[in-house]
């Protein structure tokens, strides 16, 4: 143990990638903790072998911590990710606060609600706002995705936290048109990167490119969205999107000009535009 520690202080100590990410690499081996590890003194000959292999690979490759590991935690909840769903980030967190707040005041406690996540990737949305509001509210979760294979992730998650919830492949809004179902709340994080646009490599390298592209400058999929909401929202709903924080004002004039449509463009903690709200 006296080894492992000595790796630990080396790497809290380096800035970059080791500071934030070793936290995962001992929540996977050990079950615990960073600033716990060293703590301890029962751990197994496979649990430290696990995590010189977490370690082998964490220093020898690019690859994101969270696929090394298989999850990712978001607002206290452990999501299982892989290679074919995105890793859950911040922005997206604030998010679901957002969406939980304005639930929370225009919806009386005890009501059933209908949420479709589309574009649900890990289902880290869907996941989040069903441990948030299941205390208060009966609910069903949706889940959408184009992705068969992101659809499966999203399927342990869901199972993981024992959600009700009903999952459709396919493209957008669509299959819930098909379906006939009507909902509640319509939340979404789809691709939203225009086709030039740069982004950090390792994303680039490992995170699934149908997740983040989009055509239009990335607007293609929030229009399409918008388009077709009217044909799955109840008589009363609203939706949420997370957006890129330079496309508030092309989708402000498409909402208004093109649907007159009222909305609320929600800034993030650093200012920036970010959230997407609408009502109904």
């Amino acid at each position: 143990m006296n080894n492992i520690k000595d790796i630990i202080t080396k790497c809290e100590q380096t800035n970059g990638r080791y500071v934030g990410d070793l936290n995962l690499l001992t929540q996977a081996s050990f079950n615990c903790k960073l600033s716990d590890v060293c703590s301890f003194k029962n751990y197994t000959s496979d649990q430290i072998e696990q995590f010189y292999k977490y370690l082998d690979v964490f220093f020898t490759t690019d690859i994101p911590t969270a696929y090394i590991v298989g999850f990712e935690y978001f607002l206290g909840t452990k999501i299982r990710v892989n290679s074919n769903t995105l890793i859950p980030r911040f922005e997206t967190e604030e998010l679901v606060i957002n969406l939980e707040k304005r639930v929370r005041k225009k919806y009386p406690k005890g009501t059933k609600l209908q949420i479709a996540d589309v574009c649900s990737g890990s289902g880290v949305i869907g996941v989040s706002l069903y441990n948030r509001l299941k205390c208060d509210y009966e609910l069903m979760i949706t889940f959408v995705d184009i992705s068969e294979q992101a659809l499966e992730v999203t399927k342990l998650n869901a199972q993981s936290y024992n959600l009700s919830y009903e999952t459709y492949q396919g493209d957008m809004l669509q299959p819930l048109i098909d379906s006939g179902k009507q909902f509640d709340i319509i939340v979404s994080n789809p691709p939203y990167i225009g086709l030039d646009e740069q982004v950090q490599q390792t994303v680039l390298d490992y995170e699934p490119s149908i997740a983040l592209y989009a055509e239009d400058s990335g607007l293609a999929l929030y229009k399409s969205l918008i388009n077709d909401i009217i044909l799955v929202g109840k008589k009363s709903f609203c939706l949420m999107l997370e957006i890129g924080e330079s496309q508030a004002t092309e989708l402000s004039v498409y909402l208004f000009q093109t649907h007159q449509l009222d909305f609320e463009i929600i800034k993030d903690i650093n200012g920036a535009d970010r959230n997407l709200f609408l009502e109904v």
